[in-house]
């Protein structure tokens, strides 16, 4: 067969015409730092990028883990959290 002559019509890209068009999948943002700016653990500050001040996320996992044991929600645990933090500033 000579290389300049044409393709028979069954060739892959006639096939991959057939194939139905694949959907656009938005990705998700990698860091998306919360709407108000305010550091996700609570504590207020505000992260120059991302969802935490550093070493914050270890604050929030390790509320996580204490509202898992004592079986209160997280809610509970910063406020009884910011309720120490209060008295012991005021001491």
């Amino acid at each position: 067969m000579h290389p300049m002559k044409a393709k028979p019509a069954n060739s892959s890209k006639a096939s991959n015409a057939k194939a139905a068009p694949r959907s656009k999948v938005s990705k998700p943002s990698v860091v998306a730092a919360p709407k108000s700016g305010a550091c996700a653990c609570g504590c207020g500050g505000k992260p120059r990028m991302g969802k935490f001040l550093p070493g914050h996320d270890a604050i929030l996992h390790s509320m996580m883990l204490q509202a898992e044991r004592e079986g209160i929600s997280l809610l509970a645990v910063r406020r009884k959290r910011n309720k120490a933090a209060r008295a012991k500033a005021l001491a």
